[in-house]
This record gives structure tokens, sequence and C-alpha cells, in this order.
């Protein structure tokens, strides 16, 4: 069986390629995926490619499951912001804040006489 490492273009898009912890475990996912289908039994049709490409597809799918997920917790901070350029915001992790419930909650103190604008 040939090894992911010594494969040409393992996989389609190659995002993973080059990545050690993806190069090992790709290795051990066909074996689990041809035993969990009946291998030892009956013969599986798959290629480690059409494996590899799958197991590719799911750490992309993962990938953006868990950024529209953040992309989502963060908009309350973003809403009624300053309009223009994120650039200063790119490559950091997301900081949650109440700037968004305080600009909502304004309108309420400022009718019930606490303070506001």
């Amino acid at each position: 069986m040939a090894s992911f490492s010594q494969t040409v273009a393992p996989t389609p898009y190659g995002f993973f390629d080059s990545d050690t912890a993806f190069s090992s475990e790709a290795d051990s996912l066909v074996t689990f995926v041809k035993r969990k289908l009946g291998d030892d039994i009956l013969s599986v049709e798959l290629t480690n490619k059409m494996i590899w490409a799958c197991f590719e597809e799911s750490f992309l799918e993962y990938g953006s499951v868990i950024n529209q997920y953040q992309a989502k917790s963060q908009l309350s901070n973003l809403l009624g912001g300053d309009t223009g350029n994120l650039n200063e915001a790119t490559q950091k992790y997301p900081r949650q804040t109440l700037e968004f419930a305080l600009r909502m909650a304004e309108p309420y103190i400022t009718t019930a006489g606490l303070g506001g604008t």
C-alpha cells in the first residue's frame, strides 16, 4: 500500500499535503475506512486517493463550520460600529465585549432616568 507522503499529489487541492499531522493520520484513516466498510471480508473498491480526498474535504468543512460560528458570535460586537477597513483586526482572535448590549440598552437607560445621552 502506498503511503500518503510517497504519493504524488495525494489530495485534489493539496491544502494539507505538507502537513505532517495530516500525513500521519491519512495512512491510518485508509485502514480505518476500509475496515469499517468490511474490506476484510468483501472487496472495497475505494482507492487511497479517494479516501484522502474525503479526509481533506472533511478538514475544510470543519474549518468552515468553526469560522462561521466565530463570525456569528462576534457579529454583535461589530453591529453599529464604525464602518470602513478591518485591516487592523485581521489575524487576531476575537474578543467578547458588551459594547453592542450597551448601545442597545441606552434608550431604556435614558427613559428610566439612569443616565444615557
